[in-house]
């Protein structure tokens, strides 16, 4: 049931942590629109973790001597959940509703599945339609609930766990297909 919010973006942030933390700081935003604020409990926590684990990854891969590693390791683990405390309390411009909220809630999300699609794929004319499709799924989770509903965290958990389920779901179908010996 928690496989999309468990294990893909822990995977893709630790086997390929740049795309991770584009794709995390994609999400981090596409939720903070949703949600209506920049720091949303519910939905930017797990996108918390998910961008700590890609910088510990980029960390460790990119930084040689270990007397650098260790301070880099700690300063980036402590970035994302100090950039979520001190957000706390701030909303994005233009987050109030609308069909302009809508769009950028789903061009973030298409672009963030894009990123994370992008990981290893070998058939890149599928990636663009599948990368819409999750872009067409947050647009409209946002702009198809209720307008007197208040912004909030539990329609960004619920955007980014429907975009996240959309990608596991497509992901066998992008990845190459084992190629058998002739007979």
């Amino acid at each position: 049931m928690l496989k999309p919010l468990a294990y893909l973006p822990f995977l893709v942030g630790v086997l390929a942590p740049l795309w991770g933390l584009i794709a995390a700081a994609l999400m981090w935003t596409g939720v903070a629109y949703c949600a209506g604020q920049w720091s949303s409990l519910l939905a930017h926590v797990p996108v918390c973790l998910y961008a700590m684990v890609a910088l510990a990854a980029l960390v460790r891969q990119w930084i040689r001597p270990v007397r650098l590693r260790v301070p880099l390791l700690l300063l980036a683990l402590c970035g994302p959940p100090v950039a979520l405390w001190q957000l706390r309390g701030l909303h994005p411009r233009g987050a109030g509703g609308g069909p302009g909220t809508a769009l950028i809630v789903g061009v973030c999300f298409a672009l963030a599945a894009a990123a994370v699609l992008y990981v290893g794929t070998d058939r890149w004319w599928l990636l663009p339609g599948a990368a819409l499709f999750a872009g067409a799924i947050a647009a409209l989770i946002r702009a198809g609930r209720l307008a007197e509903a208040a912004p909030g965290g539990w329609w960004a958990a619920l955007t980014l766990y429907a975009v996240l389920f959309w990608v596991t779901f497509v992901l066998p179908w992008l990845y190459p297909r084992e190629r058998t010996a002739p007979t």
